[in-house]
């Protein structure tokens, strides 16, 4: 599969940079983050394969003595511009299920969100829609610092304080646009989903997000994991005590929050065998 070979390359390629010095290993690294956010549109198994050979060549190089300026040359950038040109995209199917993933992803917490509240489960189709194209912004606008800051020079936007500022400012754009447009953007094609039907609905979009992540093995969302149980077990006491008039009781008032602490418990101590398990690898 794609995703493996991809992760093949990956692995291979940090196993290689360890066995850089210093300076060729931070040559390596800005060559290695600049081509991999300009090639957003491009294979990440192709993209992946050719760094790794390149980390290669390079660690060759520095058997007999040569550093990477002189094996690569002062125009890093130039270089990888020409490699980049001359590999093949991505089909289009590759680029619609990224599209899928991201939106099914932003879609999927704007659900979760919106059960998360008490009252009936009400989907604006258009505000989705308008998230959409809010999403597709923030996502360019981020590979676009981040692949402009490489190589800067002793620009503004080299700082890190300025990619720091730049990205919390498409983040608040984002999240302003975004929560603007809930409230601002007309409501004509109303989706009305009732109580039962709401809980069976998060039942099913749990086990599907839970199962894709799990098997796709995509240890990187597995966060996604515990907000998404977390919203949909809060939504689903809260459904109940609304359904039963059961609301104002301290039992359901309570609930809630012990929901929440025992969520971020249970992540801390998650988290923490993870980082254990790698340091021990």
């Amino acid at each position: 599969m794609k995703e493996n070979r991809a992760k093949y390359y990956r692995e291979k390629m940090n196993r290689l940079e360890e066995q850089l010095l210093s300076e060729n290993r931070q040559y390596f690294d800005e060559l290695r983050s600049y081509m991999l956010f300009s090639s957003l549109l491009y294979d990440e198994g192709d993209i992946n394969e050719q760094i790794y050979v390149l980390a290669n060549d390079l660690l060759a190089a520095q058997a007999d003595g040569i550093t990477a300026v002189e094996f690569f040359g002062n125009e890093p950038k130039q270089m990888a511009d020409e490699l980049i040109s001359n590999m093949p995209k991505s089909t289009w199917k590759e680029r619609g299920q990224l599209v899928l993933l991201v939106f099914g992803i932003l879609w999927g917490i704007k659900l979760i969100s919106n059960f998360g509240r008490t009252g009936t489960v009400m989907i604006n189709p258009l505000s989705y829609l308008f998230d959409v194209v809010l999403a597709g912004v923030a996502v360019t606008m981020v590979f676009l610092i981040a692949q402009k800051s490489v190589y800067a020079g002793n620009t503004w936007i080299s700082k890190n304080s300025s990619q720091i500022i730049l990205m919390i400012t498409v983040f608040v754009i984002f999240i302003t646009g975004s929560v603007s447009g809930s409230f601002l953007i007309p409501d004509l094609w109303r989706i009305v989903i009732p109580y039962p039907f709401d809980l069976a609905a998060i039942l099913l979009l749990c086990i599907f997000t839970g199962a894709w992540i799990l098997f796709r093995k995509m240890t990187e969302f597995s966060p996604l994991l515990f907000v998404l149980f977390t919203y949909a077990l809060i939504g689903g006491i809260q459904r109940y005590a609304v359904a039963h008039q059961q609301e104002s009781k301290p039992l359901f008032v309570a609930l809630p929050i012990v929901v929440v602490l025992a969520a971020f418990v249970l992540y801390l101590i998650w988290n923490r065998r993870i980082i254990k398990n790698k340091s021990n690898f």
